[in-house]
């Protein structure tokens, strides 16, 4: 669908350089603009890619101190003192 939009709006540029100038604006290629523009999931996307990573980053750093910790209780528990 991305690229039915766009292929749209490039059929606005008369002159096939890559920019819209003002004498193609219309109405036509106005509403074919906002219709790439305004994507939502591009909008978003950072902000939940920040999110999720955020989450991900939280689990692996409780799960790294929980699992040294239990590491620690096993070796005090395991060493022989050999004195």
């Amino acid at each position: 669908m991305d690229t039915y939009y766009k292929m749209d709006y490039s059929s606005f540029d008369l002159n096939n350089n890559g920019n819209m100038e003002l004498s193609e604006w219309t109405d036509e290629a106005k509403i074919a603009m906002e219709k790439v523009t305004g994507d939502t999931a591009r909008t978003f996307a950072p902000i939940i890619g920040l999110i999720f990573s955020t989450v991900v980053s939280i689990i692996v750093l409780i799960s790294g101190i929980v699992w040294s910790n239990l590491l620690k209780k096993t070796a005090g528990k395991t060493t022989h003192n050999n004195a």
